[in-house]
C-alpha cells in the first residue's frame, strides 16, 4: 500500500486510511516539515533520491483486519521533554534535546521496518525465523540513514520457567549505554512506566499484540540521543524467544514456558539526519495509514 498525500491536508498531518466504515487519519504535532526538495535537504541528494526508491518499493505487510480501528489521538512530541512511545513491537525512547521532527522521522522509520519484516517473515516460528525477521529490520535501516555499529548478537537456552525481559533489557542496557548515564537512566524509567500499567493499557496492548507470534516471540527497545559533537545515535537491545513447550505469554515482558531459546541483538546506530530527514515525508505516506494500529505514545517520563 503506497497512499498519496492528502493535498488538502495541514503541513503536520501526515496520510489518511479510508475504508467503506471508517476514515483514520494519523496526527503528529509540531512544527511543519520542509519539503524534501528544499535547500536544507539538498545535502542528502544523491543518497535520498536513493533512499526514497528503496522505500517507495519497500514491500510491507497488510494491518490484519481484527485490529481495533480506534483513533490514537495526538503524537505530540517537544525536543524538551524525555518521551516514549511504543511503536509496534519496539519501545522508542528519546533524551532531551532529539527534536520534535526527529522524533516523528525516528518512530517512523522504526515502523516501516518492522512492517517490512513482518511482510518477508509474516509469522516466524522458530529462533532462525526471527533472525530473519531482524536482518530485514536492520535492512531496512540501513537503507535510511541508520548505520549499524557494534552490532552483535547471542543465542542461550533458558533454563526456566519464566523470562523478564525488562531484566534482560536492563542487562544488555548497562554495557550498551556504559557512557550515556541519561540515556541508561532513561530505559529504566520506560520501563518502570510499563510495569505500572494494567494489562489492559492501550500501549501494553499494542507491544503484546504486535510481539507474538505462535510460540515465538521478539521486542526491541532503542533510546536514542544527541551524542556531543557527533549528531544523532541510536542504541537498540532486541530479542527473539522461542517456546519448546507451552504458551507464551506477556503481561509486562514476562514470558512463562517450560524452555525458551533467547537470541540477544544489540547495536549502535549512527544516524544520518540530513538523509533521514530527506526521506521523512516519503517514510510517513507509506507508514502513516498503519500508524493508528501500530503507534502509542506513553505519558511522558
Amino acid at each position: 500500500m503506497n497512499p498519496a498525500a492528502d493535498p488538502n491536508s495541514e503541513s503536520n498531518v501526515h496520510g489518511r486510511w479510508t475504508t467503506a466504515q471508517l476514515t483514520v487519519t494519523v496526527r503528529f504535532v509540531g512544527p511543519a516539515r520542509a519539503t524534501e526538495a528544499s535547500p536544507a535537504n539538498s545535502a542528502a541528494e544523491p543518497g535520498a533520491a536513493k533512499a526514497r526508491q528503496f522505500v517507495v518499493a519497500a514491500e510491507l505487510a497488510e494491518p490484519p483486519a481484527e485490529y481495533d480501528l480506534a483513533q490514537t489521538g495526538d503524537l505530540r512530541f517537544d525536543a524538551a521533554k524525555e518521551q516514549a512511545a511504543v511503536v509496534g513491537s519496539a519501545l522508542v525512547s528519546f533524551v532531551k534535546g532529539v527534536s520534535h521532527e526527529q522524533r516523528s522521522d525516528i518512530i517512523k522509520a522504526s515502523l516501516l521496518a518492522q512492517l517490512a519484516a513482518n511482510r518477508k517473515v509474516a509469522s516466524p516460528a522458530t529462533v532462525d525465523e526471527l533472525n530473519a525477521w531482524y536482518g530485514t529490520y536492520f535492512d531496512v535501516l540501513s537503507q535510511i540513514g541508520f548505520a549499524a555499529m557494534d552490532r552483535s548478537f547471542a543465542p542461550s537456552p533458558v533454563q526456566r520457567t519464566d523470562f523478564d525481559a525488562g531484566a534482560a533489557i536492563l542487562d544488555i542496557a548497562t554495557t550498551l549505554l556504559a557512557e550515556s548515564s541519561e540515556a541508561l537512566s532513561l530505559v529504566r524509567r520506560t520501563l518502570d512506566a510499563l510495569r505500572k500499567m494494567p494489562d489492559d493499557n492501550p500501549s501494553l496492548a499494542l507491544l503484546n499484540r504486535a510481539s507474538q507470534a505462535t510460540n515465538t516471540s521478539r521486542f526491541q527497545m532503542t533510546v536514542v540521543d544527541q551524542e556531543h559533537g557527533a549528531g544523532l545515535r541510536m542504541f537498540l537491545m532486541a530479542f527473539g524467544l522461542e517456546a519448546k513447550s507451552g504458551l507464551m505469554q506477556l503481561p509486562f515482558f514476562r514470558v512463562y514456558t517450560g524452555q525458551v531459546t533467547v537470541q540477544r541483538h544489540s547495536a549502535r546506530f549512527a544516524i544520518d539526519a540530513h538523509l533521514l530527514a530527506a526521506v521523512g515525508e516519503t517514510i510517513a505516506r507509506r507508514v502513516d495509514p498503519y500508524g493508528d494500529q501500530h503507534i502509542r505514545q506513553l505519558p511522558d517520563l
